[in-house]
C-alpha cells in the first residue's frame, strides 16, 4: 500500500528574494480568491501563505513546476523547492516565528491560521495538507506558551518604531500618522503607548475602526484620505495597510516639503505590497525604511529570544514526527476502513433477515452486534495502526486476501 502523497512547497523569502520581487508575487487579500481558483486549475488545491517576508504556495502531490509557475518567471531565480519532512518542517519554522526577519514574530502564527480556511473556501483541502497545516497551528501555539520565543517587545511593527525614534531622535513630542488598523497597525500603537509622542493619528479606510484603535493610545482616527494633508505637520508616518498600491506618493511627499521647512520626515514601510512608492526614498527630506531594512535593529533586538531557539527546534521535531506519524497511520486507515465497512454490511444484512422474522428480536440485536463487531474487530484495528506506526504494513495483503476485500465478494 502507497502512502499519502507528499508536501510540496514553493517559495521565496526576504532571504532570497528582493523587495521589489516579493511584492511583485504577493497575493493580497484582493486576489486571494482567484489565485486559489487558478491552482486548482492548473495545480490542484493549494494552499497559500503571504506576508511581507514570503510567498509560499504549499500542495500534496503537485509537481515542483506547476507550483512554480503559479509564481510566475519573475519568482523563479529567488525561489526554494522543499519536499516531505522539509516541507513540513519549514512550514513549522515558519509558524514558530523561527524563519521570520524577526525571530518569534507574533503575527506569522495568524497568517498560518487563517491560510488554511482561505485554502477550504476555495474547495477541499487534501487530508495530508491539512494535517501540515493543522501541526503548523499546534506547534506555533505551543512553541508560544512554553518557550520564549515571544518574548519581549519584538514584533516587525516594534522594531520599525526603534528604527524611526533613532531617526528622528527619539519620540518625546514627535506627531505620528499610523497607517492601517490591523493587526501590524495595531502593534505599532502598541509600541507608541508610553513614549510621549505627540499627536498620533491613525487613518484607515474604516474611519470607525482608525479610531477605536487610535484612542487605544490617546489619538485620533481619520480616513485613509486625509494623509496628503497631515504630511506636512508630522514627524513619522508607520504604513501597514493590505493595499494592492502604494498610497504614500512622491508627489504628495514633495508638495508636503515645501511645508516643513527642512524639517525631516520618516518613513517606515511595514507594508507588502509596498505602500509607499520606491522613488520617495529620493523625495526632499524624506528617509525611508522598507521591511528589509529593519534586519540589523532586528538583530540586536533579539539576543534573548535566539536562546529559546532550540528548545522550540525541539517541538518542531516533536511535531514533525507527529506528522510522520500520521503519514504512516493514513497507510493503515483506508484498510482499516474497508475492513469495518464489510462488516456493517455484514451486520446490516443480518440485522435485516432478522426483522423480517422478529423486528422486535432485531431492535434488541442492534445495539449488541454493533458492539460485538467493535469487539472483534478492535485488536485487528490495534495490529494494524501499530504495524503502521512501525512503517510495516507488508501484511496489508493478507488482511484484504482474510476479509476478501479484492472485489471477490462485497
Amino acid at each position: 500500500m502507497t502512502g499519502p502523497e507528499p508536501i510540496r512547497c514553493v517559495g521565496l523569502s526576504a532571504a532570497t528574494a528582493p523587495v521589489h520581487v516579493r511584492e511583485r508575487v504577493s497575493v493580497g487579500r484582493e486576489q486571494l480568491s482567484d489565485f486559489l481558483a487558478r491552482a486548482r486549475a492548473s495545480a490542484g488545491p493549494v494552499v497559500v501563505l503571504s506576508t511581507c517576508y514570503r510567498v509560499e504556495v504549499y500542495a500534496s502531490g503537485a509537481t515542483f513546476g506547476a507550483l512554480a509557475a503559479l509564481l510566475g518567471e519573475e519568482a523563479a531565480p529567488y525561489t526554494y523547492h522543499l519536499e516531505g519532512h522539509a516541507a513540513v518542517r519549514h512550514l513549522y519554522r515558519v509558524a514558530t516565528g523561527l524563519e521570520s526577519v524577526v525571530i518569534g514574530e507574533p503575527q506569522v502564527l495568524g497568517q498560518v491560521a487563517s491560510a488554511l480556511p482561505a485554502a477550504r473556501a476555495a474547495g477541499p483541502v487534501p487530508p495530508p495538507l491539512r494535517a501540515a497545516f493543522e501541526g503548523a497551528i499546534r506547534v506555533g501555539k505551543r512553541a508560544r506558551q512554553h518557550t520564549g520565543i515571544g518574548r519581549g517587545a519584538a514584533s516587525t511593527a516594534s522594531v520599525g518604531v526603534r528604527v524611526a525614534a533613532k531617526a528622528v531622535g527619539g519620540l518625546a513630542g514627535r506627531d505620528v500618522v499610523v497607517l492601517g488598523a490591523g493587526q501590524i497597525a495595531r502593534l505599532a500603537v502598541k509600541a507608541l503607548r508610553g513614549t510621549g509622542i505627540g499627536a498620533l493619528t491613525v487613518l484607515n479606510r474604516d474611519p470607525d475602526g482608525a479610531a477605536a484603535l487610535a484612542a487605544s493610545a490617546g489619538g485620533s482616527g481619520r480616513p485613509l484620505e486625509a494623509l496628503p494633508a497631515l504630511l506636512p505637520h508630522t514627524d513619522i508616518v508607520l504604513c501597514a495597510v493590505a493595499s494592492a498600491s502604494p498610497l504614500v506618493r512622491v508627489s504628495d511627499l514633495e508638495a508636503a516639503a515645501a511645508q516643513r521647512g527642512g524639517r525631516p520626515l520618516v518613513v517606515v514601510d511595514l507594508g507588502m505590497p509596498r505602500n509607499v512608492e520606491p522613488g520617495a526614498r529620493t523625495a526632499e527630506g524624506v528617509t525611508l525604511f522598507d521591511v528589509d531594512d529593519l534586519r540589523s535593529e532586528a538583530d540586536a533586538a533579539l539576543k534573548a529570544r535566539l536562546r529559546e531557539v532550540p528548545a522550540v527546534e525541539a517541538l518542531v521535531e516533536e511535531e514533525v514526527e507527529a506528522f510522520a506519524a500520521w503519514e504512516r497511520r493514513a497507510v493503515a486507515e483506508p484498510l482499516i476502513r474497508e475492513v469495518r465497512l464489510k462488516a456493517e454490511r455484514i451486520r446490516q444484512a443480518e440485522l435485516e433477515r432478522l426483522r423480517k422474522v422478529d423486528s422486535h428480536a432485531a431492535a434488541r440485536a442492534e445495539a449488541f452486534s454493533r458492539a460485538l463487531v467493535n469487539k472483534l474487530l478492535h485488536d485487528l484495528t490495534v495490529a494494524l495502526r501499530a504495524s503502521a506506526d512501525a512503517g510495516q504494513m507488508e501484511h496489508s495483503a493478507l488482511v484484504r486476501d482474510l476479509f476478501r476485500l479484492n472485489g471477490t465478494e462485497g
